[in-house]
């Protein structure tokens, strides 16, 4: 093995000083390093790494300072490069903005970024800053995340939809590194504290977790998690401020054999209209019967 070679990697790192084969050579060495075994800490440098093509960089710059003025956000810009100090960058990110075009698409380092960037359960948001066709492997990636279209939407109603997937996610985020109550505990807890205090920190819980509660009971935040958590993010924009009482009702609606297409295609006259987004009938489906399966706990 190449990489095994102490004396052939000091000279390949050492040609990495020229500045006209540095991107040659730094591309060599992510595919010859182990590019996954390396130490890296764990503590958040940057709120984004922005990973796009260099021909891509108009959009991206007018982005990129967007955030750095109205938000104060710490953001590594990073074109199509690849090296170890670009994985650690990914690591030490809270979000990765993948600017996704043709060029970006066709581009092997770029890809490499992201797949490393998956492998690590980094959360990432994808921009559509060119017009470009979701194929390849643009296609499970938009299927898995909600993308945000800078190219059929004006910059402000873009870079809004942009600010608000960023709080989303943040929120999750801070929930899921928060430190879960034992359930057990929990009960144990409840029983010996005065009734007043026991209610409210049901009604707490409660408000933390959708899957425990019957839908009815739901609020619009628990609605978004339940979205969320099914991969369902696209429906968001259509559920905007529903509760679970809300949802259950459009569901009852959904069941009728005559209405069950024609609320398809409103839902995605309003996803053209609003958000220039199509919906899909695999996304439609799969709502109804995630949606169904708590509907029907509900009821028992």
């Amino acid at each position: 093995m190449l990489q095994k070679n102490e004396k052939f990697m000091i000279q390949i790192r050492e040609l990495s000083n020229d500045e006209n084969l540095k991107k040659i050579i730094d591309g060599l060495l992510w595919n010859l390093e182990d590019k996954y075994e390396f130490q890296i800490g764990t503590t958040n440098q940057y709120d984004f790494m922005i990973s796009y093509h260099w021909n891509d960089n108009v959009l991206v710059y007018k982005i990129y300072k967007y955030l750095i003025e109205k938000f104060n956000y710490k953001i590594w810009l990073n074109d199509q490069s690849i090296s170890n100090s670009i994985c650690q960058t990914i690591e030490k990110s809270k979000f990765i903005l993948m600017c996704m075009s043709e060029t970006y698409k066709t581009n092997e380092n770029c890809r490499s970024i992201v797949e490393y960037a998956q492998y690590r359960k980094k959360i990432i948001i994808p921009l559509i800053i060119k017009q470009v066709e979701l194929d390849s492997w643009f296609e499970s990636i938009c299927t898995e995340y909600l993308y945000i279209d800078f190219v059929k939407q004006n910059f402000e109603d873009a870079i809004q939809l942009l600010i608000k997937e960023i709080n989303m996610k943040t929120i999750e985020q801070k929930e899921i590194n928060s430190t879960m109550i034992d359930h057990s505990q929990q009960e144990t807890s409840l029983s010996i504290l005065p009734t007043t205090t026991a209610v409210n920190l049901h009604l707490n819980a409660i408000q933390d977790d959708y899957k425990r509660i019957p839908i009815k009971l739901w609020s619009d935040k628990h609605v978004e998690h339940f979205l969320h958590d099914n991969k369902l993010d696209l429906m968001i924009l259509l559920t905007e401020y529903m509760n679970g009482k809300d949802l259950s009702q459009l569901f009852d609606k959904c069941q009728l054999q005559q209405d069950y297409w024609t609320i398809f295609d409103r839902f995605n006259n309003e996803l053209k209209k609003r958000f220039q987004q199509t919906l899909s009938i695999s996304i439609y489906v799969r709502f109804l019967n995630q949606l169904q399966k708590y509907i029907n706990m509900s009821r028992v």
